[in-house]
């Protein structure tokens, strides 16, 4: 009884348990297997193995012999993923869940040599033609001489470059560094930092010093500023900055915010190709002049506001916009990748603002704007904007923005304010994902076709590491690498500086030949569409003098001029009108017998032969479709200006009423509309400086 009670007291039971627990867990399994192997059923498999392997190769014989039509097809289009990826992580950043503080022990392993990195390359290069009117210094910048050349379209056309844009009205919006010739990209590892004057708040022409306090008897540029009439080509591409951080972080071994600050431009190499026509056949790939992109930015009386977020701006590969005396620069210049970060015109006005802001709050603080020192591309005449902003955002809270709006913005609800606050903050914040490549070439030719392709120059990150961290020694040689250059950019037609379109033919009278009835648009010197209607002969030169409407948007004037000279490289062979169709050729038609020659129904043709010897046969009907397209933009490049249209006689006819009435001075009406027009000189006057473009090297330090 007393071994009893000892084998069931606590010290009994734990003494059990640790003795004898495993046996019973031993002998739990053990009737387990007996009753699962006393459950289950055995048998032989009846079929034959080979039956098996008949049915997978009929069902292979199904799938591959199986049609599929295209109701069904139509159903399930196919679909670009890496795209649809692509246009999803637009405007996504990670910072909000990055890591407050770095692994002491990166995830990746630092103790990895070193890689060269896979370069990425620039995507979706576009390109773009126009012409338009520049703004620009009649003072040479000492770093620059001007180019004497005049400056002259994925598939587009010739006549595409007539594009609104280049006649639109604006939105309403208000140093050298260190270097050699051994290493031209040197200074990209480092800081520049220099001083903020007050002239970035000052006018862009001061109209009051100009004109004595008035405008005079005409509104015209100051002396300091000329049109200066340009054709373009704007070529764009999205580099993926995002894509190339990561192939830093994988080759380097290194955490992606440390990779991301390893990623500086330092330039880029833009080729092109040139043709007659959008068909080819091209020429050789050759290097675009950048300096002469240089030359017109040096010379601009300013900037026009960018429509793009300093968010996917670059300094050093996204060319600033130069002033425009008319049109506005807007989707010429931007791409569909970033067109989530294109500015209205009210963000426009309060990116402007901020920029402004910053300037004034380094100015009055005396602190020195930095920003990395790069040599190359465009960082020498604009300011790092992106970087500004970031700091800036960053030290500042929505309180105090909102303030600095209010006050610019008096009549803005404090709604609208908040919103457009909140989505500069978050295009700011989302820089890192992707960055706009974007080049101007001014340096082009009438009537020709262009495609680019670009490579960017990046600095080393792996440059004069130590050879023990590398994994072969070439990879820490050489301060920059080359991305590889992109595909070609869209084919840009730059359209020809005339365009003629058969009007009618008379047919012979007496000793004369066939009269050519023509229609000639043609881009004059003042930089904008004029259009006549001239006749000419076999044989004539197409061309001629007229009476027609000039519009001059430097002089701000939109008058009747005589003796205006229509001149094109292209004769007049031959014209062809037919007044009678012969019956005995044509029985099959059973034509009736009363046609008169209007009835005939046969188009006047006319053979011409252009400048390079090629015959082409015109006629009326087959470029209707052209020539409504040029007389579209003619009329639409006129109307910000019909008010002008023969002012000049207007004013003449009234003064004397006025004088006769002692009424109001219609010349000071006029002069009043001529000041408010969003053209020409109008565009300058009352003009702030914009805050973007990099000061002059002498205020520098």
């Amino acid at each position: 009884m007393a071994n009893i009670k000892s084998m069931l007291s606590v010290d009994g039971i734990k003494h059990f348990a640790l003795k004898h627990t495993e046996k019973v867990v031993f002998g739990l399994v053990c009737l387990f297997v007996v009753l699962t192997l006393a459950g289950t059923q055995w048998s032989t498999y009846s079929k034959p193995p080979g039956l098996l392997e008949q049915k997978l190769d009929e069902a292979d014989k199904l799938i591959t012999n199986s049609t599929w039509n295209e109701e069904e097809r139509a159903k399930f289009p196919p679909v670009e993923v890496d795209e649809q990826v692509e246009e999803m992580l637009v405007g996504i950043t990670d910072s909000p869940y990055r890591w407050d503080a770095e692994f002491m022990y990166p995830p990746t392993g630092s103790d990895d040599p070193r890689r060269e990195p896979e370069f990425v390359m620039v995507a979706a290069m576009k390109a773009d033609a126009g012409r338009t009117i520049l703004a620009q210094s009649t003072t040479v910048t000492p770093e620059t001489e001007m180019s004497d050349a005049e400056p002259e379209p994925v598939e587009t056309k010739p006549e595409d470059d007539l594009g609104l844009d280049d006649i639109a009205s604006r939105p309403t919006a208000r140093p050298e560094m260190a270097g050699d010739a051994a290493n031209p990209y040197a200074g990209g590892d480092y800081y520049e930092e220099y001083s903020v004057s007050s002239d970035y708040d000052e006018m862009v022409v001061d109209y009051d010093a100009e004109m004595g306090g008035e405008y005079g008897s005409g509104m015209s540029l100051p002396s300091n500023v000329k049109g200066v009439p340009v054709r373009y080509v704007s070529v764009r591409g999205i580099f993926d900055l995002r894509k190339q951080v990561s192939n830093y972080s994988k080759a380097l071994s290194i955490p992606e915010p440390e990779a991301e600050k390893l990623v500086r431009f330092m330039d880029f190499k833009l080729e092109r190709q040139k043709a007659d026509s959008s068909e080819g056949p091209w020429g050789d790939w050759e290097p675009v002049d950048i300096q002469v992109a240089m030359d017109y930015l040096n010379q601009t009386i300013d900037y026009d506001a960018d429509v793009v977020s300093a968010g996917v701006r670059n300094p050093v590969i996204t060319m600033p916009l130069p002033a425009r005396l008319m049109g506005v620069w807007r989707n010429k210049v931007n791409h569909p990748s970033v067109k989530n970060f294109e500015l209205s015109s009210e963000e426009l006005e309060y990116e402007e603002t901020l920029n402004r802001k910053i300037l004034e709050e380094h100015l009055k603080n005396n602190k020195k704007i930095k920003q990395v020192a790069v040599q190359k591309g465009f960082n020498k005449v604009q300011l790092d904007t992106t970087s500004m902003q970031q700091e800036y955002l960053s030290e500042t809270d929505t309180r105090q923005l909102n303030r600095v709006f209010e006050t610019e913005f008096k009549g803005t609800s404090a709604e609208i304010r908040k919103k457009l606050i909140e989505k500069i903050k978050a295009q700011v914040s989302a820089a890192g994902n992707l960055v706009l490549f974007r080049y101007i070439d001014f340096d082009i030719e009438a009537g020709k076709a262009y495609r680019y392709r670009v490579s960017l120059v990046l600095s080393n990150p792996n440059y004069d590491v130590p050879i023990d961290q590398v994994v072969d020694p070439s990879v820490a040689q050489g301060a920059v690498r080359d991305t590889p250059f992109s595909e070609p950019s869209d084919v840009a037609v730059v359209s020809p500086d005339y365009a003629y379109f058969v009007r009618n033919v008379s047919p012979p009278r007496g000793i004369s030949n066939e009269i050519t009835n023509m229609e000639i648009f043609q881009w004059y010197d003042s930089g904008t569409m004029i259009k006549g209607n001239l006749s000419m002969e076999p044989g004539d030169y197409i061309g001629g003098m007229s009476k027609t409407h000039v519009l001059r948007p430097a002089e701000m004037t939109y008058e009747v001029e005589e003796d205006v000279e229509f001149k094109t490289d292209d004769l007049i062979v031959d014209a062809l009108v037919i007044n009678k169709l012969d019956y005995n050729l044509h029985k099959d038609l059973t034509l009736p017998k009363t046609l008169t020659r209007g009835d005939v129904g046969v188009v006047p043709e006319v053979l011409v032969v252009d400048s390079s010897g090629n015959l082409k046969i015109l006629d009326k009907l087959s470029t209707e479709g052209t020539r409504v397209r040029y007389d579209e933009y003619y009329q639409a490049e006129k109307v910000p200006f019909n008010d002008l249209k023969d002012a000049s006689k207007k004013m003449s006819e009234a003064s004397g009423l006025d004088a006769l009435l002692d009424g109001e001075d219609s010349a000071a009406m006029e002069m009043e509309m001529m000041m408010q027009m969003d053209a020409g000189p109008s565009r300058l006057r009352d003009r702030r400086r914009n805050p973007t473009r990099r000061q002059s090297s002498s205020s520098a330090e």
